[in-house]
């Protein structure tokens, strides 16, 4: 559009030539004009508002002409150039029967005539179909890249959804659950749009106290990495073993995305595991008390039958075994136990 634009300056003998565009931007319309009084240097500028000149233009949406143009109509537009242009002739540009910008030339050595005026207009003219094929184009490659963005997402939920493990997003400042998959729809239901620790939690009147976002990030503000860490859920009792990460969201900023893998029964084994473990150790102490008891009672009863070889003659030794026997145990494991007699 450039190259026609000097191809236009040239044509009519200015030696300067703007093509301006109405932009939109945070702090409202600004104008971006290209052009120049030199082809060799073309020159890109903005300016908050149009000036009182181009305005006009803009409004009424016809073609100006100015011979000798005063510096307070055209404020700041031809700052580029070391003096005003002798004399300016704009053109605006029309899209839908709106205008959003214009076509200057000037400098010209002689007054602009009626074969100037429809050479600027019809510059005006080509720039606007240009504008309006811009325009398609742009709105074709939008529809294109909303649809491969639907399909991405559409593929990346199906596989969230497959997977045995609760995964959702949330805002880190706000506390707004973002997204959920299906697995933790079925624990927790519908709870997009609440807040985790009131949907996800029991019994919460605030944030959770174990909420890892204070070490999602860096001091510089981006992501730490992963964060590991064990917990039982309040709301469902269950245990997981959950991995916290700050990503960035569609919208660009960083939330908190937790993948949670239910480990309850792996907890539970654990438990067990100790459980016998510490019986088994139990049982090996006793089972050693008693083989070095076994031993003490073993040489008891060695000498009570050597006693009862020397004594079987005596009265007394017939008594006692008149008399009822007592029983005594002895283990010297845990499957060896004998009688014995108590003398």
């Amino acid at each position: 559009m450039c190259r026609i634009l000097d191809a236009y300056r040239i044509l009519t003998g200015a030696r300067v030539g703007c093509l301006a565009i109405l932009a939109p931007s945070e702090e409202g319309p600004v104008l971006v004009w290209s052009g120049g009084s030199n082809p060799a240097e073309p020159c890109v500028a903005t300016a908050r508002a149009p000036s009182a000149a181009l305005a006009a233009v803009l409004a009424e949406g016809r073609t100006r002409y100015e011979n000798a143009p005063r510096q307070q109509d055209w404020g700041d537009f031809f700052r580029g150039l070391p003096v005003l242009p002798a004399n300016v002739l704009v053109a605006p540009l029309k899209l839908d029967e709106k205008s959003l910008g214009f076509v200057v030339l000037g400098e010209k050595p002689r007054p602009f005539d009626a074969g100037d005026i429809r050479a600027c207009e019809s510059l005006a003219s080509s720039a606007a179909d240009a504008c309006r094929r811009a325009r398609r184009d742009l709105s074709a490659v939008r529809r294109l890249g909303l649809v491969q963005l639907e399909d991405e997402r559409d593929r990346l939920t199906a596989i969230l959804d497959c997977i045995d493990l609760l995964v959702y997003v949330t805002d880190m400042t706000t506390a707004e659950i973002l997204f959920v998959n299906t697995y933790a729809r079925r624990v927790f239901g519908n709870v997009i749009g609440k807040r985790c620790w009131e949907a996800l939690q029991e019994g919460q009147t605030g944030p959770c106290a174990f909420c890892t976002n204070d070490r999602l990030l860096d001091a510089s503000g981006a992501p730490a990495g992963t964060v590991v860490w064990e917990f039982q859920n309040t709301r469902t009792h269950r245990w997981y073993e959950c991995r916290d990460q700050a990503i960035r969201w569609v919208d660009g900023r960083l939330v908190r995305m937790e993948v949670a893998a239910d480990i309850t029964e792996r907890k539970r084994l654990a438990e067990l595991i100790v459980a016998a473990q510490r019986e088994a150790s139990i049982a090996t102490l006793a089972g050693g008390v008693a083989h070095d008891f076994n031993n003490i009672l073993t040489a008891v009863e060695g000498y009570s039958e050597l006693l009862l070889e020397k004594l079987k003659d005596a009265p007394e030794l017939r008594r006692l075994r008149s008399a009822r026997p007592l029983r005594g145990f002895v283990a010297g494991s845990r499957t060896r136990c004998q009688w014995i007699w108590i003398c």
